[in-house]
């Protein structure tokens, strides 16, 4: 492999990856009222994760640490035990 392909190749990844979450926060309203650095430093600190249908994400009660954002796919939100809601 010649020198400097690997990073090369990383920088690429790193980039199309920035771009997708950056699509992602442009496509929410809540974001639309923070500045282009806001924007960039939320995109950065996004971190993807994928669940299996009826996978429990977390149970109501749970304390969060952060926002979820559903960019694929369908979510259900159920309270005490009874579905109340479908996130797309």
């Amino acid at each position: 492999m010649k020198p400097g392909l690997y990073k090369s190749i990383l920088k690429q990844l790193k980039e199309i990856e920035y771009t997708r979450k950056k699509e992602i926060v442009e496509k929410i309203g809540l974001f639309h009222c923070l500045t282009n650095k806001q924007k960039y430093s939320l995109a950065q600190h996004i971190k993807e994760a994928s669940y299996r249908s009826g996978e429990v994400i977390f149970e109501e009660g749970d304390v969060s640490n952060g926002i979820y954002i559903v960019s694929e796919g369908l979510v259900e939100v159920s309270l005490s035990g009874k579905p109340a809601l479908l996130l797309k």
